[in-house]
This record gives structure tokens, C-alpha cells and sequence, in this order.
């Protein structure tokens, strides 16, 4: 038997019990049962909104992965819960990043070093941080999936890249984040499920 079908029996139960003699939505017994059902009846509810991270896709034009297949490799420094990837490597700079989703730019003076940095949240509800840009963007800028954010800029001394963090509180719990690198709590170290990974599996009604 599918969700669907189960949902609707149970609100068919619930319709008949509510035609019993002596039903008192306020009654301590009925109140208790009632509390319990919509409990349940929440749990079988269709989601129509999580879905929404699944539709995340790449932060490079062109044939690369979505965000969600990448593993994040350490902390943003000083912005907690904003685990990172660096990605858009080498060229001395100019490489194009994209928003994987429609982006809503939230939070502003933000910046790297070297370059420019934005908060944006997704409609997936995930917020990113990006580092390493040549711009900036004016609070409450929209991006639609695929639109350009930037380019990299040169980092003296170090290999050009982007780096993109990542916070998934809303819709894992707050004060939570993903796992990064390898699980000693050093940075830069590889190991971590992908995104999509952990994702599913928090997400999950079976955790």
C-alpha cells in the first residue's frame, strides 16, 4: 500500500470517528488520539517542498557534475557551518560560475581574500557562500539556475580557484552541517559522502 493510499484511510477513519457519540476534540482521550493522528497524518503527507535540492545542478557551465556529487573538504574560515569545496580551478583566474539553482543574493558586505564573496540562499532553501570572485552583487539580486555569478580571480601564491560553502540547516536542523573531509577534523582532506549522499540519507523517513 502507498503513502497516498494510506493517508486516505486515515482520514477516512478519522472522518467516522468524529461522528461517534460523545466526540470531544478537547477531551483529554480524544485530544491525546487526535495529537497522535496528525502525527501520522503529517508523516504521510506528500513532500513539496524538500524535493526542491534535488533539482540542484552544476556550478560550471558546461558538462560538470551538480554541486550535490561533490564532497566538501573543509570549513569557510570564519563563517561556521558553511563546509566547503574549492572547485573551478587554475586558468590563472576568469573561470565562470553559475548558480546551480534560482538564488536570492541575502546577506551583504561579505568578501574574500583575495576578491569578492556573496551569501545567497537557494530555493532549495540552501544557502552558499562564494569566495573568490570578481563582484559583487547587490542585496536581494535573483539569479535563475545557470546565470552567471562570476569569474575566479588569481590568488597569488596558491592555485587559482572558487570556493563554495555550503549550509544545509534548513533542512537538516539547526546548528547542523554537513560532513567534510575525512573525518579527523583536518581541512583539506577527502573522504566525505557527497552532498547528494548525505543528503538522502538525512532527509530519509528510514533515519
Amino acid at each position: 500500500m502507498t503513502d497516498a493510499a494510506r493517508l486516505k484511510l486515515l482520514r477516512a477513519a478519522r472522518a467516522e470517528l468524529r461522528k461517534t457519540t460523545g466526540y470531544d476534540p478537547k477531551g483529554g482521550h480524544w485530544r491525546a488520539a487526535e495529537r497522535e493522528l496528525d502525527k501520522l497524518e503529517a508523516d504521510l503527507k506528500p513532500d513539496t517542498t524538500g524535493a526542491l535540492w534535488k533539482l540542484v545542478g552544476p556550478i560550471q557551465p558546461g558538462p560538470f557534475v551538480s554541486l550535490l556529487d561533490m564532497s566538501l573538504t573543509h570549513p569557510t574560515s570564519g563563517i561556521p557551518l558553511f563546509p566547503a569545496v574549492d572547485t573551478a580551478w587554475g586558468a590563472g583566474g576568469g573561470v565562470i560560475v553559475i548558480a546551480p539553482e534560482a538564488c536570492v543574493v541575502d546577506t551583504k558586505d561579505t568578501s574574500s581574500s583575495p576578491g569578492e564573496a556573496i551569501f545567497m540562499t537557494g530555493r532549495s532553501k540552501l544557502r552558499h557562500w562564494i569566495g573568490h570572485l570578481d563582484r559583487d552583487w547587490p542585496l536581494g539580486h535573483r539569479f535563475k539556475k545557470g546565470d552567471v555569478i562570476g569569474r575566479t580571480l588569481p590568488i597569488p601564491g596558491k592555485s587559482d580557484h572558487g570556493h563554495w560553502g555550503v549550509n544545509a540547516e534548513a533542512l537538516i536542523g539547526r546548528g547542523r552541517e554537513l560532513r567534510w573531509g575525512d573525518g579527523t577534523g583536518r581541512p583539506y582532506t577527502h573522504g566525505a559522502p557527497t552532498i547528494r549522499t548525505q543528503l538522502t540519507r538525512l532527509l530519509s523517513r528510514d533515519v
